[in-house]
């Protein structure tokens, strides 16, 4: 497979994804109604000692959770939409056609990762100017919400990897083994939590990772985090060449 049949593949992905997705007029009004009852939100109780456009960065620690069932979704719509066989019958490896679905599942999550610290931006900009806060501090806030951008990249490929890996193994043989990955898929999706214990987000400290708690040696569990991604990735290559029931 050449890099443009690989390219092919993974914008068939994600146009499948964005015409079913934002087809929806219901999506779209949700949206709005969510933003309108924030920014009303933020107007009555912002300031600076009422409600804090920080205490929105908690959403965030939801985020793998819902980049994991991306890619969970993406495999799993291939027998949901009886197109399982067409699709284990197109002339590319298997290995192939799982990575196609992992970039537009990551290229995905990067995208509503950006979308909502962009948003989370703007609501501080609201909050700044609507109680004359002055803009002194914005550029800390935008640097706690890089900090929160950079952990979810580092950790998405993994969720990603566990969603593909969970759909297999639903629809092969080892069925059975289907209960510890949704252990393991609540285990992993909390890392965001296990990092936050000694943080002080009031303070600007988006984990103890970032707040100068952790040494720097904490870096070397990223390429162990990919790494692990790599292997369960593989185990899902695997489970799709020897134990799909079809």
């Amino acid at each position: 497979m050449n890099n443009g049949q690989f390219a092919f593949l993974i914008r068939h992905e994600l146009k499948l994804e964005s015409c079913k997705r934002f087809a929806r007029s219901w999506y779209w009004i949700y949206i709005a109604a969510v933003a309108v009852v924030l920014f009303v939100a933020v107007a009555i109780w912002g300031g600076a000692e009422g409600l804090k456009s920080e205490y929105l960065l908690l959403f965030s620690f939801g985020l793998p959770f819902v980049f994991c069932m991306i890619a969970f979704q993406k495999l799993k719509r291939e027998w949901t939409g009886n197109t399982l066989g067409w699709w284990l019958a197109l002339p590319y490896p298997r290995s192939r056609l799982l990575l196609a679905k992992l970039a537009a599942s990551f290229g995905l999550a990067v995208g509503i990762s950006v979308l909502f610290f962009a948003g989370v931006a703007i609501v501080e900009t609201f909050n700044l100017l609507v109680h004359r806060l002055g803009f002194g501090g914005f550029g800390k806030f935008v640097k706690l919400e890089l900090h929160f951008l950079l952990i979810l990249v580092v950790i998405t490929p993994i969720m990603q990897a566990l969603g593909l890996l969970i759909a297999a193994v639903s629809k092969s043989s080892l069925r059975p083994l289907t209960p510890l990955l949704w252990i393991t898929f609540g285990l992993f999706g909390n890392v965001l939590n296990y990092l936050n214990g000694p943080a002080d987000i009031e303070h600007g400290e988006a984990w103890g990772l970032f707040g100068g708690s952790v040494t720097g040696w904490i870096w070397l569990a990223v390429p162990v985090i990919w790494l692990v991604a790599a292997l369960l990735f593989a185990g899902a290559v695997n489970v799709c060449k020897k134990y799909l029931v079809l």
